[in-house]
């Protein structure tokens, strides 16, 4: 399953890159390249590395199913993420949902609580 086409991961890596989103372990050589270009400036350099500098990227990989493997997003790789799973036949999910934003923004202290979608698979 695909999220997006190559062409746009590709150039969803590319910003991400652009904006300082990097993998720490491909950091140090990006470093290495950026020390041995004659390019000083940051942006022009990752202008300079082409298509190349899709590799440096930090993006995200989520799982949609345990039966495929993750797939690559176009956002940034979270420090930390959390899944809430909640299934029912037959009830609506209004009154959990609401319950979960209020305890988490509450009594859990978390003050940023974004909902990003809503995936029906």
């Amino acid at each position: 399953m695909e999220l997006l086409t190559p062409q746009e991961l590709e150039r969803a890596k590319m910003l991400l890159v652009q904006n300082g989103f990097i993998n720490k372990s491909k950091k140090a050589e990006l470093d290495e390249k950026k020390r041995r270009s004659a390019e000083k400036d940051y942006e022009k350099f990752i202008k300079s590395l082409g298509s190349e500098a899709a590799d440096f990227a930090g993006n995200e990989r989520v799982e949609i199913n345990r039966l495929e493997d993750g797939v690559e997003t176009d956002y940034p790789k979270p420090e930390n993420s959390y899944r809430f799973i909640y299934e029912s036949a037959n009830a609506s999910i209004e009154s959990v949902y609401f319950w979960l934003l209020h305890h988490l923004k509450v009594d859990q202290g978390f003050s940023g609580v974004i909902k990003l979608s809503l995936i029906h698979i």
